[in-house]
């Protein structure tokens, strides 16, 4: 039976940080490849978490996706599948406006940092809640074909690390398969970056 959903998705860029296509005869080997999907257009944010991800131990790596800036009229309008419309509220939404206004840029400086620090990856999909699914097939399609030796794998959206009160269902799930973790209990903790011993949990949200 054929899948409901098996998009074409093309690669613009690929991670050289981590499961580079062009080195399969690497011998590196991962604990945790974490994909965070990010906004083409959150460069200041993207720099930030760089920054803390820069002294990781060596077997945990930390890859961006991303996809096509829009470049219509609608800016923070979004047509949904299922006949209506959501337009982004306030400075998210004044945000994506903005940019949309300012698409050529975008992906000039998108591709910019992308060859700069090689730890992106970039469909030919566009930037809208409907393609989201394309971002996650595309994540894990990369991880699948490229990560095989990686002993897991976590996908990670920018709402979770800013808005997302995480609950232990979750956060069990997510956590329990990685190693040196000394909380008691997940309640009560927020999505972070990661580090060497508390993993993807802190008592307190990444700020941006």
């Amino acid at each position: 039976q054929a899948l409901i959903t098996n998009p074409n998705i093309k690669l613009i860029r690929t991670s050289r940080t981590a499961c580079a296509p062009h080195d399969q005869d690497s011998k590196d080997v991962y604990d945790l490849v974490v994909i965070y999907k990010s906004a083409p257009y959150h460069f200041e944010e993207r720099r930030r978490i760089l920054e803390a991800y820069r002294n990781l131990p060596g077997r945990i790596r930390v890859v961006f996706a991303l996809e096509q800036l829009r470049a219509d009229v609608a800016g923070n309008l979004f047509h949904m599948n299922g006949g209506f419309d959501i337009r982004l509220p306030e400075n998210v939404g004044a945000k994506a406006g903005e940019w949309a206004r300012r698409a050529t840029e975008a992906r000039e400086r998108v591709l910019a940092e992308a060859d700069e620090f090689g730890d992106m990856i970039i469909g030919d999909y566009v930037d809208t809640y409907v393609n989201l699914t394309f971002k996650l097939i595309m994540s894990h399609r990369w991880a699948s074909a490229f990560c095989q030796d990686v002993l897991m794998e976590l996908v990670v959206a920018e709402a979770y690390t800013r808005f997302l009160y995480v609950d232990d269902a979750f956060m069990g799930f997510a956590v329990a398969k990685l190693p040196h973790l000394r909380f008691h209990s997940l309640k009560g903790f927020y999505l972070d970056s990661t580090n060497n011993q508390s993993a993807l949990i802190a008592k307190s949200p990444l700020r941006f």
